[in-house]
């Protein structure tokens, strides 16, 4: 009785699950849009041709859903986050006051 891990072999089907290449390597005090946009101008003339199609830009009204759909979801953990703070703070006390 031999316990023989069998590995399969890889292939690879070509398929891109995340394009990386566009991505660059950010800056010692954050993204810096100056560099970035340059670096993007040289990168579209180069691939201007093979590059896929991009999406349009997101107007006001989107930016500002996205921003508002954030905002409420940090807010609700924080919210939750405080419950229970605030809970602990109560059973802690009621056991004060109990012992």
């Amino acid at each position: 009785m031999q316990n023989k891990k069998v590995q399969k072999e890889y292939t690879d089907d070509g398929r891109t699950i995340a394009d990386m290449s566009g991505v660059g390597r950010p800056g010692m005090f954050g993204h810096l849009p100056e560099r970035r946009r340059s670096h993007e101008s040289e990168a579209d003339a180069e691939d201007e041709d093979t590059a896929e199609p991009k999406q349009p830009p997101f107007t006001r009204r989107e930016r500002r859903m996205y921003t508002f759909a954030a905002m409420k979801a940090g807010l609700l953990i924080g919210l939750v986050y405080l419950l229970v703070c605030c809970a602990l703070i109560g059973f802690l006390y009621l056991i004060w006051m109990v012992l």
